[in-house]
């Protein structure tokens, strides 16, 4: 899977520098991609990351001309919307 998802992720994130994008992923998606980008063994994705129905996971996307382009996590599994 995350073979899959990380080029289109870097490619959408890329090609939208200095924009917000929304990215609409299945549970499964999201929590292999969030594995990757904390550093947890993807094959732990089930009890590392959690992600609740419709939560919202925020990302930041660096991309500085001396370095990689860099994905950070700004918030994770957040459910204050459905309040």
């Amino acid at each position: 899977v995350l073979a899959r998802i990380r080029p289109a992720f870097e490619q959408l994130a890329a090609a939208h520098l200095g924009q917000r994008i929304l990215i609409v992923a299945h549970w499964t998606v999201n929590r292999i991609w969030l594995c990757h980008l904390l550093g947890y063994p993807i094959a732990a994705y089930r009890s590392r990351v959690g992600q609740d129905l419709t939560a919202l996971n925020m990302l930041r996307y660096v991309c500085r001309h001396d370095e990689s382009p860099v994905f950070s996590v700004v918030s994770m599994n957040d459910t204050s919307h459905l309040r």
